[in-house]
């Protein structure tokens, strides 16, 4: 088991500053939280998944700290676990088709 120093680094590269929560009527369960017009995290609230933008949030722990698929999701799990109350989430990295209905999310509306 590799030893991250994991704790607060997400605060760190500023992802929980100032966050804005985004609804869309099309996706009842779906809560959106994007910056600088920017989706950081899709967090679908029956299943607990929460998506993650790669570049701003993934990309932290798995290129950085050269963490594998699961390991990326725990270390996320205990961060958002520490910082928000999201309560119980399962990270999840978006695949291609997740970001691409991203660019339809009209957030910059606001």
């Amino acid at each position: 088991m590799k030893i991250i120093p994991t704790h607060n680094i997400l605060v760190k590269n500023n992802i929980f500053n100032s966050l804005i929560e985004y609804k869309d009527t099309r996706y009842p369960d779906v809560i959106f939280y994007h910056k600088n017009n920017i989706i950081y995290f899709e967090f679908n609230t029956k299943s607990n998944n929460l998506w993650c933008h790669y570049d701003k949030v993934w990309r932290i722990f798995s290129n950085e700290y050269t963490l594998e698929y699961s390991e990326t999701q725990c270390v996320i799990k205990n961060e958002v676990g520490i910082h928000t109350n999201w309560g119980a989430v399962t990270p999840v990295c978006p695949f291609k088709s997740r970001r691409k209905r991203w660019e339809y999310i009209p957030i910059g509306g606001q």
